[in-house]
């Protein structure tokens, strides 16, 4: 079978698979089968792999990878590198952009056999100044001679970073390309994703680079630019800043002294609306993550919780009202809620909204597989819509749902 040749997930989640769902069933059957498939190859071309590593082998790597991973899913990347804990090679098998499929590789690596010399790992690693400069002149064809950065972090938890150039203000296209790449290449996939925002490029004049270059920055500049190898360690220091001042106790905790606030929104009409596309307003006693949540940038947990909270919404179809006998309104519905959660210290509901067609409850818990499955007991309990989900804000599980019921068919989602 080819690369990606049969690969037709019936739904987007693999997380909360339903094994009475026969397609879905199936789907994680195959894709385990191909996972282990996969690694077997890999087991078997080992000695290939080492042979051309040190330039004695003419193996396709390439080729190998392109039919023995792509079976497994078509949209993995991988790449090959010196092992960090010892002698060795390492794999990373990532997703890129395709955030979704993160627990789907989580799944791949645990399946990993362990041999002898070899580390895999799920995010590309970071790397040193010598190694970023290689794989910007690789990739992008510039470089990252006299080039520093600052380090700017924003209320949402996410830091932006602008590398400033000479060369940036002759090509900022090229400058641009040549940021990503150097911030992916130092920082790791996995610090880019969850903590970087923006990431620009900024001209500076050529006798400014001569003064950085022979008498270094100002004490004015040196709180605000910085040499590439001191990246990691400015980012590190300001997400240890950041976390310190969040919280130092739950939502369920902190909320109920907290003010609350209203937005409105103006949603688009749509025949139907995935995530929380059709609010037109909704409430929050945390806007920051509120904001962070429904913007186009990458949301994480760990943003805004140092205590390891889960942050989820319930969504329920109203194009059909709610059992009134059972909950008289959206209220209702988010009392019930914390009535289970709040007592057992495992969460509470923080807002949500109400949208053209979709009422939504926001969730922040602190133990996401009891709260959960106590949540939708309590919502079956109240007869609400058939058409009701949990789903989650995070990136990485931008994919993932749970039906109130188990029967609940898939909810609409983004293409």
């Amino acid at each position: 079978m080819g690369p990606g040749e049969g690969y037709d997930p019936p739904h987007r989640r693999w997380l909360f698979i339903d094994g009475e769902r026969l397609e879905e069933h199936d789907f994680r059957e195959r894709a385990l089968a191909r996972m282990d498939q996969f690694w077997s190859a890999l087991a078997a071309h080992t000695t290939k792999l080492d042979g051309h590593f040190s330039g004695g082998h003419d193996f396709d790597v390439a080729a190998f990878m392109l039919e023995q991973l792509g079976a497994v899913h078509p949209e993995l990347m991988w790449e090959f590198g010196r092992a960090l804990r010892g002698p060795g090679h390492r794999l990373v098998i990532t997703p890129e952009s395709a955030t979704h499929l993160r627990p789907f590789v989580a799944t791949l690596l645990e399946r990993a056999p362990a041999l002898p010399s070899w580390e895999f790992y799920p995010y590309r690693v970071p790397e040193d100044l010598e190694m970023a400069e290689h794989t910007v002149q690789a990739r992008t064809g510039g470089t990252l001679a006299e080039v520093r950065v600052q380090v700017e972090p924003t209320d949402a938890g996410l830091i932006d970073l602008m590398f400033v150039s000479q060369q940036a203000g002759r090509d900022p296209e090229q400058a641009e390309r040549d940021a990503f790449v150097a911030a992916e290449t130092l920082l790791g996939e996995q610090l880019l994703d969850r903590w970087i925002g923006r990431i620009g490029a900024q001209g500076l004049p050529a006798k400014k680079v001569a003064l950085l270059r022979w008498f270094g920055p100002k004490a004015s500049e040196a709180k605000t630019t910085f040499a590439l190898d001191q990246l990691q360690g400015v980012v590190e220091s300001a997400i240890a800043a950041y976390s310190e001042r969040l919280p130092g106790h739950p939502h369920h905790v902190w909320t109920r002294e907290a003010s609350w606030s209203l937005l409105k929104l103006e949603p688009k009409q749509a025949e139907d609306y995935p995530e929380q596309d059709d609010l037109f307003v909704a409430k929050t006693p945390n806007v920051p993550l509120w904001r962070a949540a429904h913007a186009a940038a990458s949301f994480y947990d760990e943003r805004f919780s140092r205590l390891g909270e889960t942050f989820c919404y319930v969504k329920l179809d109203g194009s059909h009202g709610v059992d009134e006998e059972q909950f008289g309104g959206k209220g209702e519905i988010e009392d019930a809620i914390d009535e289970v959660l709040v007592p057992s210290g495992l969460g509470c509901q923080i807002g949500g909204g109400t949208g053209l067609r979709y009422s939504y409850v926001d969730l922040a818990l602190t133990e996401a597989e009891r709260g959960i499955s106590i949540v939708r007991e309590r919502l079956r309990a109240g007869n609400v819509p058939r058409r009701s989900w949990i789903q989650f804000f995070s990136s990485d599980r931008s994919g993932e749902w749970l039906g109130i019921y188990p029967d609940s068919p898939p909810p609409p989602q983004a293409t």
